[in-house]
């Protein structure tokens, strides 16, 4: 998988098999890590991405989040069609008959996300701003670079980093926030394995050439904002243990780094056995070192402080805390979104 002159944010598996699959991912996590909201748009079947039900199409919608009492929220929407089209690097699609869209700007600046469901009660907008400029897992976003974040999987980031804001309707509930955004196609599980119509009780671009479980055992992936830093990691191991990372950090706008190595995320506290396996539980937060080629170390602090979405014990998503120093200088505190994905029972 290497990158050419086709739109950066396109379809990238034309068609998609029983083997492979394509993607589009986007959240935003408020400033003060309290709420997030995920919506994932998909092309993939159930034995290409094996949790997935049985739906009756190739095509649907994760919407996922939490709500600032704590209150979590997961659907899968099957659509009837998914047609995508491109200006630019930019791509707008729309997954019809789930009643979910995005449009996205053709030099990846802006990007917005509508939804109108009323079967399920999903009514709103996602309005997302560029921070940070695109990039692939081991480079910039210029041609002649590797798009594989693990052998057989693509990734495509095309904001690292955005102004995030959210207008949403949740069945009854108002979700109205501002945050940090973010936007990729890449092969991450950004999917649930329930459909799921979410009710408010009383008072979670990727794209691959094979099956999923071909291609990954584990990975820990996330996004942050901390001061004016925006870093976003992955940490990945195939099913032979062979590990693969990609390490992203800007400053102010202009990217500081895009590597393919120099990067080393581990579990801390409780559950911190690594690599993880389907037993491990959620762990209190993650340790993350990056070697910049010029800058240092940078050494960042996750702390979990809620699951935003899961899928049994093979999938969780966070919202939390996020701290860092770089060099010996403190960064200050900020706040992010992360996920833990594991497959085996034992290594």
């Amino acid at each position: 998988m290497i990158s050419s002159r086709k739109p950066f944010d396109g379809p990238k598996v034309t068609p998609v098999n029983s083997t492979t699959f394509d993607w589009w991912y986007f959240d935003v996590v408020d400033k003060n890590a309290s709420q997030s909201l995920t919506v994932a748009f998909y092309t993939a079947s159930n034995t290409a991405l094996a949790f997935l039900p049985k739906l009756g199409s190739l095509n649907f919608v994760h919407v996922s989040g939490i709500l600032p009492n704590g209150t979590t929220f997961k659907s899968i929407i099957p659509a009837i069609d998914s047609p995508v089209r491109t200006v630019g690097d930019g791509s707008s699609g729309s997954w019809e008959g789930a009643g979910f869209s995005w449009k996205g700007s053709p030099s990846l600046d802006h990007y917005k996300i509508k939804a109108n469901d009323a079967s399920v009660g999903y009514k709103g907008v996602m309005k997302l701003k560029s921070a940070a400029p695109a990039h692939y897992p081991c480079g910039p976003a210029t041609r002649g670079i590797s798009e594989e974040v693990v052998p057989g999987v693509g990734w495509a980031n095309a904001m690292p980093d955005a102004e995030g804001e959210v207008e949403f309707d949740i069945g009854d509930y108002h979700m109205s926030f501002t945050g940090y955004g973010y936007h990729d196609k890449v092969s991450k599980v950004h999917f649930c394995v329930e459909i799921h119509v979410f009710q408010l009780p009383k008072l979670q671009q990727n794209w691959g050439s094979r099956a999923f479980y071909d291609s990954v055992g584990t990975w820990y992936w996330g996004h942050a904002r901390l001061g004016n830093y925006s870093i976003v990691w992955f940490d990945t191991l195939d099913p032979q243990k062979s590990e693969y990372v990609s390490a992203y950090v800007s400053k102010a706008g202009k990217a500081l780094t895009h590597q393919c190595s120099g990067l080393k995320v581990r579990p801390t506290g409780e559950n911190s056995t690594y690599p993880p396996v389907l037993s491990t539980g959620s762990s209190s937060g993650y340790s993350i070192e990056i070697t910049l080629p010029e800058e240092g170390k940078l050494l960042v602090e996750i702390n979990y402080l809620a699951l935003a979405t899961n899928i049994g014990r093979e999938y969780e998503r966070y919202i939390g805390n996020v701290s860092g120093i770089l060099n010996g200088i403190s960064l200050g505190h900020g706040a992010g979104l992360w996920e833990q994905f594991k497959v085996k029972e034992s290594w």
